[in-house]
């Protein structure tokens, strides 16, 4: 596809990212090549465009021919931004719960092994039979490793929900 662009967006083109008079088709077409489809739009004139988006860059496209109507940096809005932290704060209220319900759960199942730990130990201290006290040893080695396990997961649970939060806090401060 060879995009074209509209004396208007050459001239933003020029203005606005320092393109060159002469480069300025070369220009778009090798940005549009990489960008990626956002949606339709609506100008305040009420025309309408595609809307395309290269790294930061944004192009406002014909709706039925490949020409390039406009181009500019992308810039928040406060509505996107409002909608964005309303959004990842319900999402951050679902991870928070989540890694309480994963937690409980490990409590429990901690629970559980510390239980089978203790009886082990006390199974061992009580056994005089040397191969049985080696049974006994294996499945407390089990018992721990699965003790390990579990605790690992919890924190994997708690970093998890402690990166979401981080990142939340960045896009809404």
């Amino acid at each position: 596809m060879t995009w074209t662009a509209s004396s208007h967006a050459a001239k933003r083109a020029i203005e606005r990212f320092g393109v060159s008079p002469d480069n300025v088709d070369a220009w778009f077409n090798e940005k549009l090549t990489s960008a990626r489809y956002v949606c339709n739009t609506v100008d305040d004139d009420g025309s309408e465009a595609r809307l395309f988006v290269n790294g930061k860059t944004m192009f406002f496209a014909a709706l039925y021919e490949d020409i390039v109507k406009s181009v500019r940096y992308a810039s928040r809005t406060q509505l996107a931004a409002d909608c964005i932290a309303e959004l990842a704060e319900k999402e951050l209220r679902k991870r928070q719960v989540r890694a309480l319900e994963a937690e409980r759960s490990y409590a429990n199942k901690k629970a559980q092994l510390e239980a089978r730990r203790i009886d082990i130990n006390i199974a061992i201290l009580r056994t005089k039979s040397a191969a049985r006290i080696a049974n006994l040893t294996a499945e407390l080695t089990k018992v721990e490793a699965e003790l390990c396990e579990v605790l690992a997961a919890v924190k994997r649970a708690k970093r998890e929900l402690t990166s979401y939060a981080e990142g939340y806090v960045s896009i809404t401060a």
